[in-house]
């Protein structure tokens, strides 16, 4: 018994330390002074902040959050969630306020339940079955309430801890789909317990949960989205391509994807299903863009900031990283004139282009969609992207506050797309929007077989 209770004490103690360390309380001066060096650098640096923003909205919310952290002495936690508060209405995607001790990846602030929910076409549910002695839960059981509070209000709640290009909220909920609870913990800070009111075989329940603090998790990398998929079925005359996440620019990936779009024309394939799912992005596609477009146009118009003259530059991290180098030295050195990427037309994919997005589709793969949906043949379908229509913002660095240790992702470099300015879309809206399968885990591609009975009806008509 002795032995158990040390090697409880082993493992546990840690974890309760920073439990203990994440609540206890900050000094006003430790608060203002992180305050200052995130205004100052973000005014300074970053290069998006009136995107969707105007100056009154953007000054008036920067005084509601001086107010706040002024206000009262408060713990990470408290500090954490109202810099997300704040940081969201910004409304890049690319902008964000984390904690290395409190992210949605590692879960070290979070708290769980012993069995693990999904946010799926605005409903809460149980992704997998648990029982106890007192009480017996099913997948796909419906959560109805936590702590009195709806569901269906609860998301409106948490909405605004989440930062997205242009306030979108189909990538909103593509991160509160596995992540529901770390906002939930962002929004209520000090519950240890949850009341959970349920759907269960029909009938209605509820249960109350004492929550405990989550172990570490590692996020295994998918190494199969990192190349290309490309598949040719014969029967339906189409072939699906799949672009790899991180998206390439590279040599080898532009020839590729050269060799891809000889065989389609080669082989006739009259449908080209492009697969921009859950892509977050990468390098730019203007390369491969120019398969789709035989004239040479504009691709984007890209702007930067400088980073070397910032007023805190001694708290940027990561100072050896790429992107932060890259950026610094072209923030210095051209900054003066927009750099301008060209399309290039290649040769051209002769058949009908069909492009799939949702939520998660992001950053330079969401570019790829708006440039495709402005200037192809390209017919979109899915749900609203999560990338911005119009521009999107990158490169940088991030400050770490001094005492705080909250972080923040300071964008330096814009580009701006080459698409119509009066559309009235902050994202890429789709031709067809078509949503997800009607469970999380249901296998069937409601999206995918859209395209297919397109393409069907259009053989059957011939």
């Amino acid at each position: 018994m002795k032995n158990f209770f040390a090697l409880f004490l082993i493992v546990s103690f840690p974890l309760i330390g920073y439990v203990q360390e994440y609540r206890q309380l900050a000094t006003l001066t430790e608060q203002v002074e992180d305050f200052n060096v995130f205004k100052t650098t973000l005014l300074e640096c970053h290069i998006g902040i009136f995107d969707y923003n105007d100056s009154l909205s953007l000054y008036t919310n920067l005084g509601k959050l001086e107010k706040a952290i002024k206000s009262h002495p408060l713990t990470q936690i408290e500090q954490l969630s109202l810099y997300c508060k704040f940081t969201a209405t910004i409304k890049c995607i690319h902008t964000r306020v984390y904690h290395k001790k409190m992210t949605n990846i590692s879960l070290d602030a979070s708290f769980l339940l012993p069995f693990r929910l999904c946010f799926f076409n605005n409903e809460l549910i149980a992704s997998e079955m648990y029982s106890s002695e007192q009480i017996a839960i099913d997948k796909n059981d419906k959560i109805i309430s936590i702590n009195g509070e709806l569901v269906s209000d609860l998301k409106d709640s948490l909405y605004p801890f989440i930062s997205s290009d242009g306030n979108n909220i189909s990538y909103k909920n593509q991160l509160l789909k596995y992540n529901f609870l770390y906002y939930y913990f962002l929004y209520k800070q000090h519950e240890n317990a949850l009341s959970i009111e349920y759907i269960h075989k029909e009938e209605t329940l509820t249960h109350d949960f004492i929550l405990c603090p989550a172990k570490s998790i590692r996020i295994k990398k998918n190494k199969e989205k990192e190349s290309i998929r490309f598949s040719i079925d014969t029967l339906r005359n189409l072939a699906i391509l799949t672009l790899p996440e991180p998206l390439l620019g590279n040599k080898k990936y532009n020839e590729q994807l050269a060799s891809i779009i000889e065989t389609l024309n080669t082989l006739s394939v009259e449908n080209l299903i492009l697969d921009l799912r859950d892509n977050g992005g990468g390098k730019d596609q203007s390369y491969f863009s120019g398969f789709f477009i035989d004239t040479k146009i504009e691709f984007s118009r890209i702007t930067k900031n400088p980073l070397h003259n910032a007023t805190y530059k001694k708290y940027f991290i990561h100072k050896k990283h790429p992107q932060f180098v890259i950026s610094k030295f072209l923030g210095r050195y051209f900054n003066a004139n927009p750099n301008i990427k060209y399309i290039i037309p290649q040769q051209q994919y002769k058949g009908q282009l069909y492009v799939l997005i949702n939520g998660k589709t992001g950053s330079a793969a969401s570019n790829l969609a708006s440039i495709l949906n402005e200037w192809s043949n390209a017919i979109l379908v899915g749900e609203e992207s999560g990338g911005g229509y119009k521009s999107y913002n990158t490169g940088g660095g991030t400050i770490q506050l001094p005492n705080s240790k909250i972080r923040i992702n300071i964008r330096t470099i814009k580009g701006i797309n080459n698409v119509k300015d009066e559309s009235e879309s902050d994202s890429v809206t789709p031709n067809f929007i078509i949503k997800d399968a009607i469970y999380f885990d249901d296998n069937y591609d409601a999206q995918m077989d859209f395209i297919f009975n397109i393409i069907l009806k259009q053989a059957i008509s011939q």
